[in-house]
Parts: C-alpha cells; structure tokens; sequence
C-alpha cells in the first residue's frame, strides 16, 4: 500500500533549514526523528502485513526446506 503525500510528515526541506541552523539530527527533538519514525512505522506495517498474508508461504518455505535439506544429502 502507498502513502499519499499528504500522509508523509517528514518535510525534506525545514529538515535542510534545520540542518544548516545547527539542531541536532536525532533524539527527541532531532530533524530526522520523524522520518525515522515512519520509516520504522512503515516496517513494522509490511512486517505485520506479510505474517498475516503469509498463510501461503508456510508450505512454500517447507519444501524449500526439503530441497536445501536434500542437497545437503548429495
């Protein structure tokens, strides 16, 4: 799923006015705080979303278990 742009809260430009003022980069009040932020939000979203969706994939990583396991046989 994509995020519209009015959902992005990380502003590229008051983050470059921020930079050259001099504030810190991370912390409580960094300028990158809040795009890491929704970096981490937006991992922990996929993440979730691929354990809930990976009802497929039990199966699938099985038998490529079988198969690395049978090559180790060879």
């Amino acid at each position: 799923m994509t995020q519209s742009r009015k959902d992005i809260d990380f502003d590229l430009n008051q983050a470059l006015e921020d930079l050259k003022a001099g504030k810190p980069m991370n912390g409580k009040d960094g300028f990158l705080t809040p795009l890491i932020k929704q970096l981490t939000e937006a991992a922990l979203k996929a993440e979730q979303e691929q354990h809930i969706a990976g009802d497929e994939q039990p199966a699938r990583t099985a038998h490529l278990q079988d198969r690395q396991i049978s090559l180790w046989e060879l």
